[in-house]
């Protein structure tokens, strides 16, 4: 079972599984972050508003993916999907990565 979340202060609503824990409640989350943990496994779900690159739409979205799994020290990472919306500067990356 999904719960709605209201994101950054409600601009953006997502439904996140009713098991997982809002980790701002936990600790400080950077404010372009919203994060989701589950509470008995690895696993997360993190959104992020990332800057803009000057690199063509794709690449962009590999190169934030890369970053982000980068600064974890990832083992394992890889793009699973990658979708870019025909309406101009919307688009979802869904990506795994272990550490």
């Amino acid at each position: 079972m999904n719960e709605m979340h209201k994101l950054y202060g409600g601009s953006i609503y997502a439904y996140i599984p009713a098991n997982f824990v809002d980790i701002s409640k936990l600790r400080q989350v950077p404010d372009s972050q919203e994060v989701f943990a589950h509470p008995a496994t690895d696993q997360s779900i993190i959104f992020d508003i990332l800057e803009y690159l000057d690199e063509p739409d794709e690449q962009a979205c590999r190169s934030h993916f890369d970053e982000i799994v980068n600064d974890s020290e990832a083992k394992i990472k890889k793009i699973e999907k990658l979708d870019l919306s025909p309406i101009k500067q919307k688009f979802s990356l869904l990506g795994r990565s272990a550490i």
